[in-house]
């Protein structure tokens, strides 16, 4: 039994995340003016004033767009995040690295510029720069591990967690430019928590395409390549674009293996985001615990998930205190004689 809209798992600390949250959002379009290559950027914001903690989301490759995940970042706005999904081309080729360098770039410019754009009714609603998580989808999926892993450079701006959706680091059989996979457990350098979402039809090809997400390619090696602490949850009946606007099912169903209706794939990566992030920023773990022990919670059917966790340290034995050594050879005989001296009286 899934979790659907009417029926709700009230005693599990994670089924409301997989449903709309209690702020309400407006949707923002701003341009990073200032930056040498200006972008447009989407974002999905609360309007009740306070501090929120910043999701950047980079879109997949063409023909997807920043606007076509607006159903999944409002719904993970609406738990108390302000999401920023900035479109970083019209067209492209299969090399990534411009991408990796503009969206450093951005990271760079939203804690000077993002809040300047806001309307005026929106002032006291501040972006929390100390808490900021990068995510992707597809190949935006790479381009955000490739951002965080410094493959090509640099941003002064500090991630505390990296998420991406079914990601993907080539095409067919072969790496695209920059490669990132190296086929090495744990090889992935990262500082922070990460989260892994695939899908079961992600490797299967379309009737016309090849497969959208390879498995040498896709979200298994990522997660292989990921250090504790790291996630992985696959959702077994669905397809790689099946997290597009509802809208959108006539281009997820075109482009890869899709599975219609498409809203249960997309409630649950906003409601998994939102736990994960609620753990890595150190809210509560609790919701991001419950669906690893109760994936039937989901609204979508789940391989049993994957983590790797940080062991625990033991504590370090104590160190033993180092003998005294040895008195010098004058001071034994002295020491020696008194004790004798002692005992001769004792005895006489």
């Amino acid at each position: 039994i899934f979790l659907s809209d009417e029926i709700v798992a009230r005693d599990s600390p994670s089924a409301e995340l997989f449903l709309q949250g209690p702020l309400h959002v407006e949707e923002l379009e701003i341009r990073t003016r200032g930056l040498s290559s200006e972008k447009s950027l989407v974002l999905a914001v609360p309007i009740a004033a306070g501090k929120y903690p910043v999701v950047i989301f980079l879109h997949g490759y063409v023909p997807l767009r920043n606007k076509f995940y607006y159903d999944l970042l409002q719904q993970v706005a609406s738990h108390g995040y302000i999401a920023v999904a900035p479109l970083l081309y019209d067209s492209t080729g299969w090399d990534a690295t411009e991408e990796m360098i503009e969206t450093a770039a951005i990271a760079d410019w939203l804690p000077k510029g993002l809040h300047l754009h806001f309307p005026q009714h929106l002032k006291e609603v501040i972006p929390d720069f100390d808490r900021v998580a990068i995510a992707g989808h597809r190949r935006g999926g790479k381009v955000a591990f490739g951002v965080t892993l410094g493959l090509v450079s640099q941003t002064s701006l500090k991630f505390s967690a990296i998420a991406a959706f079914d990601p993907v680091d080539g095409t067919g059989d072969c790496q695209n430019p920059p490669p990132l996979l190296t086929y090495t457990n744990n090889s992935f350098h990262l500082k922070m928590p990460a989260l892994i979402v695939g899908t079961g039809l992600g490797s299967k090809r379309s009737l016309l395409l090849p497969a959208c997400a390879p498995e040498r390619l896709g979200h298994e090696e990522f997660f292989i390549e990921s250090p504790a602490p790291s996630y992985h949850f696959v959702a077994y009946d669905y397809g790689v674009n099946d997290i597009l606007n509802s809208d959108l099912v006539w281009l997820s169903c075109l482009l890869c293996r899709c599975r219609i209706p498409s809203g249960p794939m997309r409630r649950f990566a906003a409601g998994v985001l939102v736990a994960f992030l609620r753990s890595a920023m150190g809210e509560n773990g609790e919701a991001l615990k419950d669906i690893l022990e109760n994936p039937g919670v989901a609204p979508v059917r789940l391989e049993p998930p994957q983590y790797k966790l940080v062991p625990d340290v033991p504590a370090p034995a104590p160190v033993p205190e180092p003998e005294a050594p040895p008195p010098e050879p004058e001071l034994q005989m002295l020491l020696q004689s008194g004790i004798d001296d002692h005992l001769f009286n004792f005895a006489f």
